[in-house]
Parts: structure tokens; sequence; C-alpha cells
């Protein structure tokens, strides 16, 4: 890859941290807590900034992620553990920056209800 395309690629990864759909954005919420740089991710994650660069413009993944930690690890050649690990914390500083818990739908299925009065009936006998 030329000089001008890598410079390219780091723009572009830079600008998506700006779109919370970019896994830039929470490594950016991870750095900014750490007082980190891209340097300390590729240490991290053992590879070059250019792959650091490459994963910042992967879409940010959702709940019941664990198939595409591992396809991004692949394609990227990232330790699938490593960047689990990574994308665990960095969700966490986003969470923490702002300043509101985020709550799965599972765990708001699994609230707690009032139990229903029982001259309501509830259709079984």
């Amino acid at each position: 890859m030329s000089e001008a395309t890598q410079q390219l690629l780091a723009h572009a990864a830079r600008r998506a941290a700006a779109r919370p759909w970019f896994i830039a954005h929470v490594l950016d919420a991870y750095l900014a807590a750490l007082g980190g740089e891209d340097e300390d991710l590729a240490a991290t994650l053992d590879v070059s900034a250019r792959t650091v660069s490459r994963l910042r413009l992967c879409r940010r993944l959702s709940e019941g992620r664990n198939e595409g930690v591992v396809a991004i690890a692949e394609g990227l050649g990232i330790d699938a553990s490593r960047l689990a690990n990574l994308l665990n914390a960095a969700e966490a500083a986003l969470a923490v920056k702002d300043g509101a818990p985020r709550v799965s739908s599972a765990l708001l299925a699994a609230r707690h209800r009032e139990p229903q009065d029982e001259t309501e009936g509830d259709g079984h006998t």
C-alpha cells in the first residue's frame, strides 16, 4: 500500500469516529479514557497501524456479536480474544462517557412486573 493510500485510510478512519455505527467511535472513547493513541491499540492487538485503521472502519457490532468479532478478527488477522476484550473495554468506556447505562433487550424483557390481581385471572385454572 502506498504512503498516500495509507494516509487516506487513516484520514477516513479518524472521520469514522464521529459516526456511532463505526467501531472507530467506541475506540475513540476508549483511547480518551486511557489517554492513549492508535499506536497503543496496535500494540494491544499486536497488529500494524494500517490494521487499526481498517478496524476503525468496520461497522460497530450489536448484541450477540461473537460471530461478528470472529469474522472481523479473521478478516484483519487479529487474535479474536484480544479483539473481543478490546471491544468490550471500549464499549464500557463509551457507556461511562455517555453517563447512561446501556440496557440490553434481554434485561428489559426480564424486568420486574407487578403480579396480577388474583381476581383478574390469567386464563389458567
